[in-house]
């Protein structure tokens, strides 16, 4: 991960802090994969704005009722890699990452191991994120781009 410095930021900042970033990057899939929809709301802002194949998503509550809306039956896994964080300053920062997307849909209950050819796409994210005044980081902006759309 790319760090600025303590000294370049006056000590206000370490490499800790780009650390805690792409966790925070990488927690959102985590939760996304494991529906466990209030962690990922948890690492947005309340203004978030969320950029994304389906269109642009505004808000938490906007978020919280397109991560509602996803089937039981489907199973993801959103492999992220190549995180890049570039902090900016005390309460601003970007992330970039690369995101390998697995996703299965079951007729009812999944069972798992379940079988797959391979992944379904591979994503470019952008995240602009901002340091909250309780002093943890969130997403203030989410943006994805396909690169591969992988056909079965």
């Amino acid at each position: 991960m790319d760090v600025v410095t303590d000294r370049q930021l006056g000590g206000q900042l370490n490499g800790e802090a780009a650390q805690v970033i792409g966790a925070v990057v990488v927690g959102f899939y985590v939760a996304l994969d494991g529906f466990d929809d209030d962690r990922a709301l948890g690492l947005v802002t309340p203004d978030v704005e969320w950029v994304r194949a389906g269109g642009t998503v505004s808000g938490r509550e906007a978020v919280r009722q397109v991560l509602a809306a996803r089937p039981r039956s489907r199973v993801t896994r959103h492999l992220v890699t190549n995180v890049d964080v570039r902090v900016h300053g005390p309460a601003a920062a970007q992330a970039r990452c690369d995101v390998l997307v697995f996703d299965r849909s079951f007729d009812g209950e999944p069972t798992l191991p379940a079988s797959l050819a391979g992944p379904s796409a591979v994503l470019t994210v952008q995240d602009e994120l901002v340091r909250s005044a309780e002093g943890g980081w969130q997403i203030a902006r989410k943006r994805a781009a396909t690169v591969f759309n992988i056909k079965p």
